[in-house]
């Protein structure tokens, strides 16, 4: 039997053309997957399926390294303008020296005098919102799509992201002009380029469950945990719940207070400072022991309990030391339902003396049980 064509897709009888959105498209998107209807007959979906599936593949933007949520990694306006000189030309400032050949947004020379004026204009905060709009608005909008930032049109912060690309235009045509003459030595001079640092790769997110099941097989194999961590499940999924997210490598001290707060509306001092809090100060500090989480946030975080408070004085009174005294000296076993004393002599001994011995050297009983006939000697006349 022939496998089943791919994209085709056989619904009830009816034929669609189907494409699957990329994970990294689908919240942008807005769908899992784009379909589009070919009719009953089999003969003439497969003939046309090809060509109704063309518009689905060309209406998917191109993924990006850079895809990230709107407004979670925001960048600095030197990142965002680092951003758009390696998107434009991959490469970075500091190895311009290096390219061959540097190709502007607009491939104009830098005699257009024009072009130069209105991003002179725009870098000196001159040019009007319509005016930034047209010299660098589609580059502006490309990085809040792409979640560099999340200004919105014509606010400070938008002309704040303008300017900047406004000077890495400039900068690129002042290059290319250089070029242009021979000159391949020439370095960016705008203080916001020369000492700008390229934006850092994020790290790759570790997985709170993932890090809490290899903790789990971590203690068990040491011989703690011999429930399997079953009544610890609780603390991760409530950390979780407060979190919004499953990335330990974002947890921070502020986090876990948060979440202590929240869970003292609803548990005890205690329970909150025993059971939650030390559970995830475990985990946060075996997981930066092992090199899985660079430091452990929760480390700090503490919680105070009420001390507990006695109803009555430590150890016996006087009128109780007696009474105890009392009790032991005539203590005898008692006889069971049918007459049989069932109790040793020596456990009969130890009930008579123990409190004795107790009460004339200041041991505890389980000092006083435990010693042997060589821990007795006489010193002199003791």
């Amino acid at each position: 039997m022939a496998g089943a064509t791919r994209h085709l897709l056989n619904r009830n009888g009816r034929f669609f053309a189907q494409l699957v959105v990329p994970k990294d498209l689908r919240r942008i998107i807005g769908k899992t997957e784009l379909r589009s209807p070919l009719g009953p007959d089999r003969r003439t979906a497969m003939k046309t399926y090809p060509v109704l599936l063309r518009p689905c593949k060309t209406s998917l933007p191109v993924p990006s390294i850079n895809l990230l949520p709107p407004g979670l990694y925001r960048s600095s306006r030197a990142a965002i303008l680092l951003l758009w000189i390696r998107s434009l030309h991959g490469t970075t400032p500091a190895v311009w020296h290096l390219t061959t050949s540097f190709v502007t947004t607009r491939d104009m020379p830098l005699s257009d005098d024009l072009l130069v004026a209105n991003l002179r204009a725009a870098i000196a905060g001159k040019a009007t919102d319509t005016e930034l709009m047209e010299l660098v608005g589609p580059q502006v909008e490309h990085y809040r799509y792409l979640g560099n930032h999340t200004a919105e049109k014509n606010g400070d912060e938008w002309r704040s992201v303008a300017r900047a690309i406004a000077v890495g235009e400039l900068e690129a045509l002042a290059r290319a002009a250089e070029r242009d003459e021979g000159d391949f030595t020439g370095q960016p001079t705008h203080p916001m380029i020369a000492n700008a640092q390229p934006p850092e790769d994020e790290p790759d997110p570790v997985s709170l469950s993932k890090l809490w099941d290899d903790y789990i097989k971590a203690r068990t194999t040491a011989g703690f945990m011999r429930d399997g961590g079953k009544r610890m499940r609780p603390v991760t999924k409530s950390l979780r719940k407060i979190l919004g997210h499953n990335d330990a490598r974002k947890i921070t001290k502020k986090d876990v207070n948060e979440w202590r707060d929240q869970l003292l509306t609803t548990h005890s001092v205690k329970t909150v400072s025993d059971m939650y809090l030390s559970a995830v100060r475990s985990l946060l500090n075996w997981a930066h022991e092992n090199d899985r989480l660079p430091s452990n946030p929760a480390a700090p975080v503490k919680q105070a309990k009420p001390r507990k408070q006695r109803a009555r004085p430590a150890g016996y009174t006087d009128p109780e030391a007696v009474a105890v005294l009392k009790l032991s000296r005539s203590y005898e076993s008692n006889a069971d339902q049918f007459g049989r004393i069932r109790e040793t002599l020596e456990s009969v001994s130890a009930k008579r003396w123990v409190p004795i011995l107790c009460a004339f050297s200041g041991a505890r009983v389980s000092e006083i049980t435990q010693m042997r006939k060589e821990d007795i000697r006489k010193e002199g006349d003791r």
